[in-house]
């Protein structure tokens, strides 16, 4: 209850951590309405306070500014939304066993909060009022529903990346033009997995555009140049009659195919060796980055595992999946537009 959170609030005061600058009643009135209508907001809600109560005290979050606003945001519509599906099940004015009415109740969500299609909003509705056709579904069927639960899936994380990239390119000096005309690395990264068939996974296209600006730092640099930062030991992938370099060289590309992908402590460690060697220092923003890449590949091959129906391949999931993420440009230059009319208004 509200008086409950404000005697919280209070005994945190005494400790000697910044509670009441971060975890504000505000945030806890909003956790814990999320919490009570079972709303998943109350995770991404806990995080925002989290994140700022973990970062370095010189660590400045105004890149994170951004972010945290869409999350909010979007994370009180959900919670207002589950809050008022609820209501009208407990006034009677939806039946919970009444398919097509509690559709019509989210219809309103997804049309109006966020960016999915909606031919995919259709889809959603038509296997609602016609659900015998799911008993025996057609392939077509079957990749439909599919795709309509990769944009939905998916749009939350579309939104978040590209107002994390929109928010580090704003803060760290680049032109608001620039800004608008331009794609981030990571959108360009994102955009390049999803529409070039060359490029296996997400991380790899990343590698390829980090490539593009050692390049301009310190000349002509290829995938064996990067290999060489890569920290192994004597034992992993151990074929004796290859050279150190080689087997770096095979490491980076089991990586570059989403095999044994490297953890947060050794990817930091690769980045590190890199960013001294270019003598730049990239900070947190690059390793962020490439957690994001990683976390897309993740993501792609859970959607592809949890789709494991018996009438369609994982590669034509995949290419569904590639199709949705191939919206991220549209994603970025919406975004931007409406973060920097917001910033004009003051």
């Amino acid at each position: 209850s509200p008086r409950v959170i404000s005697k919280l609030v209070d005994f945190y005061k005494n400790l000697p951590i910044p509670f009441d600058t971060i975890f504000t009643t505000e945030n806890l009135n909003k956790i814990d309405k999320s919490a009570k209508v079972g709303s998943n907001a109350v995770n991404w809600l806990f995080a925002i306070p989290s994140y700022k109560l973990s970062a370095p005290n010189d660590e400045s979050d105004k890149e994170l500014k951004p972010l945290f606003h869409f999350i909010e945001k979007r994370c009180e519509t959900e919670a207002t939304f589950v809050e008022s599906f609820r209501e009208k099940i407990k006034n009677g004015d939806i039946d919970r066993e009444d398919t097509v009415a509690i559709y019509k109740h989210a219809n309103v969500f997804w049309i109006s909060e966020t960016k999915v299609p909606k031919h995919a909003i259709r889809t959603l509705g038509n296997i609602v009022k016609y659900p015998e056709r799911l008993k025996k579904p057609t392939k077509e069927d079957t990749l439909s529903v599919i795709e309509s639960y990769c944009f939905m899936n998916l749009d939350f994380y579309l939104e978040a990346i590209t107002y994390f990239e929109i928010g580090l390119r704003y803060e760290y000096g680049n032109d608001p033009q620039n800004l608008k005309n331009e794609l981030g690395t990571i959108t360009r990264s994102i955009y390049a997995f999803a529409t070039n068939n060359n490029i296996n996974t997400c991380f790899e296209a990343l590698l390829i555009e980090y490539k593009k600006i050692l390049t301009d730092l310190v000349g002509k640099t290829g995938f064996r140049d990067l290999a060489r930062f890569i920290d192994i030991n004597e034992l992993e992938n151990a074929d004796l009659s290859e050279s150190l370099d080689d087997r770096k060289y095979t490491q980076l590309k089991r990586w570059r195919n989403g095999k044994d992908v490297p953890s947060n402590e050794r990817l930091a460690m690769f980045l590190d060796r890199i960013d001294e060697y270019a003598n730049v220092d990239s900070g947190y923003v690059l390793k962020m980055a490439f957690r994001i890449a990683l976390g897309v590949d993740k993501l792609v091959g859970k959607i592809v595992s949890d789709t494991a129906f018996d009438n369609c391949e994982p590669h034509e999931v995949e290419a569904i999946i590639k199709k949705v993420l191939s919206e991220i440009p549209t994603y970025y230059e919406s975004n931007i537009t409406d973060f920097l009319n917001a910033k004009k208004a003051g």
